[in-house]
């Protein structure tokens, strides 16, 4: 079964997003009354690579913008369920982040949120390269870009919400890929199709009482525990975008109200696995704890299990870490886990 036969059988009377099918994309559009009497489509594109949802640019004789739709799936990794409800919530946190002067220009413009299609019209942003490409290790982070990214969660934590879903099948998703799956034996991961003597690595971490008891009360805090801050959920340096003139933080997908830390720690895992400067690291957490609090150690946690997950689970990263840095921040990573 393909994937539109697929979605259509649990979702008959959904539109299902195909940016090849103009016709259809154009029907659907004046479905919703978003173009305009004389507006035409002239082309669609793939924006950039999408992990979790649908994502297409579509230009017509009068503008452009985004179309994402979200599935049953993931999208990079089709066999992995995913909640379809998912791209309200992100409707939900782009309004949030839109009543703050300080950061509602970190987002694009929503458009439309269609909630019976599980689809958002977004503000087409233009040219934009996201974060990843510091994991080279060739290139060092501005203090510029740390510091705005700092800010911007520090601002975000800071929100006062009176309500906001708690998002706990994504979040079971994701604490399904962060402290579970990358730690069990016989997880369909052949780690050394990724780099020869990392399952030696991973085998020292699975056989580690003491530290698998750490990770699972880290995924415990995520999984059980509400926090004091809407969280991001996310925060690393593939969902932040920039332009020659700023940055975006996009891909809210797994945003919850939960506790900051989470955000911090797996943004600052990131740094360490794209080798970035320890000062670089330094500034990030200085200028976050000039806003606002967060404690340390389950800051670095919750960056131990990030590092761990992301070197031993499904999510890999274009990292240029040879065997033995893995084996080297492996270790830290361990041992942050266990301190906390």
């Amino acid at each position: 079964m393909d994937k539109k036969a697929q979605f259509l059988s649990q979702h008959p009377n959904v539109y299902f997003a195909d940016g090849t099918d103009t016709q259809g994309l154009s029907t659907y559009l004046n479905s919703v009354s978003f173009l305009e009497t004389d507006e035409q489509i002239e082309d669609t594109s793939i924006p950039g690579a999408g992990n979790m949802n649908y994502v297409i640019r579509v230009k017509t004789n009068k503008r452009s913008f985004i179309l994402k739709q979200s599935r049953p799936w993931v999208e990079k990794y089709p066999s992995i369920a995913a909640p379809i409800e998912r791209i309200h919530i992100e409707a939900l946190y782009y309004a949030q982040v839109a009543t703050s002067s300080k950061i509602a220009a970190y987002s694009p413009e929503v458009l439309l949120v269609d909630k019976a299609n599980f689809i958002l019209l977004l503000e087409d942003l233009g040219a934009l390269q996201d974060l990843s490409y510091l994991y080279e290790g060739t290139t060092q982070i501005s203090d510029k870009d740390i510091i705005d990214i700092a800010q911007y969660a520090a601002h975000l934590h800071q929100l006062e919400l009176d309500d906001f879903p708690a998002n706990r099948a994504m979040r079971a998703l994701n604490h399904a890929h962060i402290f579970d799956i990358p730690f069990k034996e016989n997880n369909g991961i052949d780690l050394e199709a990724i780099q020869t003597g990392l399952s030696d690595l991973a085998a020292n971490i699975r056989t580690n009482k003491e530290l698998l008891e750490a990770i699972e009360a880290c995924g415990s805090l995520y999984l059980t525990e509400e926090g004091i801050s809407l969280v991001h959920g996310d925060y690393y340096l593939g969902s932040i975008m920039r332009t020659d003139e700023k940055l975006f933080v996009l891909d809210p997908e797994f945003c919850y109200f939960g506790y900051s830390e989470f955000d911090i720690g797996v943004f600052i895992a990131h740094l360490y696995m794209a080798k970035q400067p320890k000062a670089q690291i330094d500034l990030f957490l200085k200028t976050y704890k000039k806003a606002t609090f967060c404690d340390d150690k389950l800051v670095y946690a919750f960056a131990g299990v990030e590092i761990m997950r992301r070197l031993l689970g499904v999510a890999q990263l274009p990292v240029t870490l040879n065997i033995k840095e893995k084996e080297v921040l492996l270790k830290q990573a361990s041992a942050w886990a266990i301190a906390f």
